[in-house]
């Protein structure tokens, strides 16, 4: 079977991956394999999965899942979301297929949710601690922003939603 990801791409991801903490679940959920690109976002994420042991993948088909789907706020195929080692889910979720310039978020997201520590500002995280209600924030990615592995914007996004949960 042919790969998504060549074998120096994958040497790459294996380096920049190495330095996680803990361990991150990706829950997957698909339309069977209507949908356009669930097979290649399948294929995308079981072959990240496999470049480091502290990353599992479960894949579920949304026809015998849909308590669960609803729970992470599933409403289009593919998506999947990522939770902690302790299997929370800090409202990290990916619509779609992260390739060509979205895997940098991705990437960037795991290693997010492995512990790694970008600089998040701490200050940010004590206001957001303070937040009395959910706040609802979806952040879209373009391709402008392809010389950073995330904007600055964005990354204090993803930051702020894995520390608030």
């Amino acid at each position: 079977m042919e790969k998504l990801l060549n074998e120096e791409v994958s040497k790459q991801v294996t380096e920049y991956l190495a330095p996680m903490q803990k361990s991150v679940k990706m829950v997957l959920f698909t339309d069977g394999d209507e949908c356009q690109t669930c097979k290649e976002t399948k294929m995308l994420l079981t072959e990240v999965s496999a470049l480091n042991e502290k990353i599992s993948l479960d894949i579920k088909d949304i026809k015998d899942n849909e308590d669960l789907a609803s729970q992470y706020g599933i409403e289009m195929f593919p998506s999947f979301v990522m939770l902690d080692e302790e299997g929370t889910y800090k409202g990290v979720k990916f619509n779609g297929i992260p390739a060509g310039h979205e895997i940098n978020s991705f990437l960037s997201a795991l290693m997010d949710m492995s512990g790694i520590d970008f600089g998040f500002d701490k200050a940010i995280g004590n206001r957001l601690d303070k937040l009395d209600r959910k706040v609802n924030i979806k952040v879209f990615i373009t391709l402008i922003w392809s010389e950073n592995f995330i904007p600055p914007s964005g990354h204090t996004v993803l930051s702020g939603s894995i520390c608030n949960g």
